[in-house]
Protein backbone atom coordinates (compact mmCIF):
# COMPACT_ATOMS: atom_id res chain seq x y z
CA UNK A 1 0.00 0.00 0.00
CA UNK A 2 1.72 3.20 -0.71
CA UNK A 3 1.61 5.89 1.77
CA UNK A 4 0.73 9.69 0.48
CA UNK A 5 2.92 12.83 1.09
CA UNK A 6 1.65 15.33 3.93
CA UNK A 7 -0.28 17.93 2.56
CA UNK A 8 0.51 21.40 3.68
CA UNK A 9 -2.13 21.48 6.34
CA UNK A 10 -0.12 18.43 7.60
CA UNK A 11 2.92 19.60 7.14
CA UNK A 12 1.90 23.13 9.38
CA UNK A 13 0.30 20.72 11.99
CA UNK A 14 4.14 18.83 12.47
CA UNK A 15 5.80 21.89 12.60
CA UNK A 16 3.46 23.45 15.38
CA UNK A 17 3.98 20.16 17.33
CA UNK A 18 7.37 20.42 17.27
CA UNK A 19 7.62 23.52 18.40
CA UNK A 20 5.45 22.80 21.08
CA UNK A 21 7.55 20.09 22.06
CA UNK A 22 10.41 22.57 21.92
CA UNK A 23 8.75 24.46 24.37
CA UNK A 24 7.91 21.90 26.60
CA UNK A 25 11.31 20.73 26.52
CA UNK A 26 13.07 24.09 27.45
CA UNK A 27 10.55 24.21 30.20
CA UNK A 28 11.64 20.98 31.48
CA UNK A 29 14.95 21.97 31.13
CA UNK A 30 14.80 24.85 33.45
CA UNK A 31 12.39 23.96 36.35
CA UNK A 32 13.84 24.21 39.53
CA UNK A 33 12.11 20.78 40.97
CA UNK A 34 14.69 18.17 38.81
CA UNK A 35 11.63 15.38 39.06
CA UNK A 36 9.80 14.34 35.72
CA UNK A 37 6.91 15.24 34.57
CA UNK A 38 4.23 12.91 35.32
CA UNK A 39 1.56 11.45 33.03
CA UNK A 40 -1.30 8.76 34.23
CA UNK A 41 -3.19 7.63 31.32
CA UNK A 42 -6.26 6.17 32.79
CA UNK A 43 -9.42 4.63 31.19
CA UNK A 44 -11.95 1.82 30.26
CA UNK A 45 -10.33 -1.58 29.08
CA UNK A 46 -9.27 -1.57 24.95
CA UNK A 47 -9.93 2.57 24.64
CA UNK A 48 -7.11 3.13 23.09
CA UNK A 49 -4.42 4.03 25.95
CA UNK A 50 -1.30 1.56 25.08
CA UNK A 51 -1.58 2.75 21.18
CA UNK A 52 -1.98 6.35 22.65
CA UNK A 53 1.03 6.11 24.89
CA UNK A 54 3.16 4.66 22.05
CA UNK A 55 2.51 7.46 19.80
CA UNK A 56 3.22 10.17 22.92
CA UNK A 57 6.52 7.98 23.67
CA UNK A 58 7.96 8.07 20.25
CA UNK A 59 7.02 11.50 19.50
CA UNK A 60 8.83 12.70 22.89
CA UNK A 61 12.07 10.68 22.24
CA UNK A 62 12.27 12.13 18.82
CA UNK A 63 11.94 15.39 20.33
CA UNK A 64 14.94 14.84 22.42
CA UNK A 65 12.72 14.87 26.03
CA UNK A 66 13.81 11.62 28.21
CA UNK A 67 10.59 9.47 28.57
CA UNK A 68 9.82 6.42 30.11
CA UNK A 69 6.64 4.23 29.92
CA UNK A 70 5.88 2.40 33.32
CA UNK A 71 3.26 -0.29 31.70
CA UNK A 72 0.26 -1.37 33.33
CA UNK A 73 0.80 -4.57 35.66
CA UNK A 74 -2.20 -6.20 35.83
CA UNK A 75 -1.12 -8.23 32.83
CA UNK A 76 2.13 -10.19 35.35
CA UNK A 77 0.07 -9.66 38.45
CA UNK A 78 0.78 -13.13 40.50
CA UNK A 79 -2.64 -12.57 41.91
CA UNK A 80 -5.14 -14.04 38.98
CA UNK A 81 -8.72 -12.62 40.44
CA UNK A 82 -8.95 -9.42 39.32
CA UNK A 83 -12.35 -9.00 40.99
CA UNK A 84 -10.47 -9.15 44.77
CA UNK A 85 -9.27 -6.47 46.17
CA UNK A 86 -5.62 -8.32 46.39
CA UNK A 87 -5.43 -7.99 42.76
CA UNK A 88 -6.38 -4.26 42.61
CA UNK A 89 -4.16 -2.84 45.46
CA UNK A 90 -1.32 -5.17 44.18
CA UNK A 91 -1.09 -3.42 40.76
CA UNK A 92 -1.88 -0.33 42.14
CA UNK A 93 1.04 -0.34 44.24
CA UNK A 94 3.17 -1.73 41.80
CA UNK A 95 2.11 1.91 39.50
CA UNK A 96 3.12 3.79 42.93
CA UNK A 97 6.14 1.78 43.17
CA UNK A 98 7.35 2.66 39.51
CA UNK A 99 6.12 6.62 40.11
CA UNK A 100 8.19 6.71 42.80
CA UNK A 101 11.56 5.19 41.68
CA UNK A 102 10.73 7.69 38.27
CA UNK A 103 11.55 10.75 40.69
CA UNK A 104 15.31 8.92 41.31
CA UNK A 105 15.77 8.59 37.38
CA UNK A 106 17.10 11.08 34.86
CA UNK A 107 14.28 11.38 33.33
CA UNK A 108 11.91 14.33 32.06
CA UNK A 109 8.86 12.39 31.56
CA UNK A 110 6.89 9.56 33.45
CA UNK A 111 3.91 8.01 31.79
CA UNK A 112 1.95 5.55 33.47
CA UNK A 113 -0.53 3.27 31.76
CA UNK A 114 -2.87 2.95 34.37
CA UNK A 115 -1.75 4.40 38.00
CA UNK A 116 -3.52 5.59 41.44
CA UNK A 117 -6.41 7.79 39.81
CA UNK A 118 -6.99 4.00 37.99
CA UNK A 119 -6.54 2.71 41.14
CA UNK A 120 -9.57 4.72 42.78
CA UNK A 121 -12.05 3.68 39.96
CA UNK A 122 -11.28 0.21 40.37
CA UNK A 123 -11.42 0.82 44.00
CA UNK A 124 -15.22 2.17 43.51
CA UNK A 125 -16.22 -0.71 41.28
CA UNK A 126 -15.26 -3.10 43.40
CA UNK A 127 -17.19 -1.51 46.42
CA UNK A 128 -20.32 -0.79 43.85
CA UNK A 129 -20.11 -4.89 43.46
CA UNK A 130 -20.12 -5.84 46.35
CA UNK A 131 -16.72 -7.23 46.36
CA UNK A 132 -15.74 -4.82 48.99
CA UNK A 133 -17.23 -3.46 52.18
CA UNK A 134 -17.14 0.42 52.08
CA UNK A 135 -15.02 0.78 54.84
CA UNK A 136 -12.48 -1.28 52.96
CA UNK A 137 -13.06 0.78 50.17
CA UNK A 138 -12.72 4.19 52.33
CA UNK A 139 -9.34 2.58 53.82
CA UNK A 140 -7.96 2.13 50.13
CA UNK A 141 -9.46 4.97 48.63
CA UNK A 142 -7.54 7.61 51.86
CA UNK A 143 -4.36 5.25 50.83
CA UNK A 144 -4.51 6.25 47.17
CA UNK A 145 -5.74 10.09 47.60
CA UNK A 146 -2.85 10.59 49.83
CA UNK A 147 -1.42 14.16 48.96
CA UNK A 148 1.92 12.80 48.91
CA UNK A 149 1.00 10.68 45.96
CA UNK A 150 -1.34 12.47 43.90
CA UNK A 151 0.99 15.73 43.78
CA UNK A 152 2.70 13.94 42.21
CA UNK A 153 0.78 13.10 39.11
CA UNK A 154 0.82 15.91 36.84
CA UNK A 155 -1.51 15.38 33.99
CA UNK A 156 -4.19 12.15 33.69
CA UNK A 157 -5.41 11.47 30.44
CA UNK A 158 -8.82 9.09 30.90
CA UNK A 159 -9.65 7.52 27.73
CA UNK A 160 -13.44 6.39 27.37
CA UNK A 161 -15.30 3.59 25.11
CA UNK A 162 -18.53 2.31 24.49
CA UNK A 163 -18.48 -0.66 26.25
CA UNK A 164 -19.72 -2.32 22.84
CA UNK A 165 -16.98 -1.51 21.14
CA UNK A 166 -14.64 -2.80 24.12
CA UNK A 167 -15.54 -5.86 24.24
CA UNK A 168 -15.39 -6.20 20.60
CA UNK A 169 -11.86 -4.92 20.21
CA UNK A 170 -11.62 -7.84 23.28
CA UNK A 171 -12.21 -10.24 21.27
CA UNK A 172 -10.90 -8.95 17.86
CA UNK A 173 -8.56 -11.59 16.39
Amino acid sequence: MATSEPNRADYEQILELEARAAKLKELLDTRTAKRPLIIEFSGAPKSGKTRSISGLELFLKRNGIKVEVFTERASVAPIKSKGHLNFNVWVSCASLQGMLESLYRDLDVFILDRGVFDALVWNEWLEMTGKITGEEAGQVARFFTMSRWTELVDLIFVLTCDPKVSIEREYAD
